[in-house]
């Protein structure tokens, strides 16, 4: 399987440590993308549109899935999306505590001189 949706190269990726399947992507592109592996319909948009300082719920059509002995690779785009205001340099999931109890989980981000924790 291929992820797509960065445009530039990654920075940085992370497992959640919660929910199976689910991964996180930083990019030199300013990009955020969250991916969910075991959900085939989902995609977000990643024409600037999904940007703000949650990740975005705005779902498009994924990028196409080859038909399986075609010989080609699947490809899977991104479940959400979140625009940096800075290329990003570092992303971790936020561990289980008090906070995450209380409803969402939570990206930390860092890009330029900035940190933002982005819940999902």
């Amino acid at each position: 399987m291929e992820l797509r949706g960065h445009s530039a190269p990654l920075s940085s990726i992370e497992w959640s440590p919660t929910r199976r399947g689910m991964l996180a992507s930083g990019a030199d592109d300013n990009l955020v993308l969250v991916w969910d592996l075991y959900n085939a319909q989902n995609g977000a948009t990643l024409n600037g549109e999904a940007t703000g300082s949650a990740l975005g719920s705005t779902m498009a059509q994924p990028a196409g899935n080859a038909a399986a002995g075609s010989g080609q690779v699947s490809a899977k785009g991104p479940a959400a999306s979140w625009r940096c205001d800075y290329e990003v340099g570092n992303l971790s999931w936020a561990p289980q505590s008090r906070l995450t109890a209380q409803g969402g989980e939570w990206l930390g981000i860092a890009g330029g001189r900035g940190v933002w924790g982005v819940k999902l």
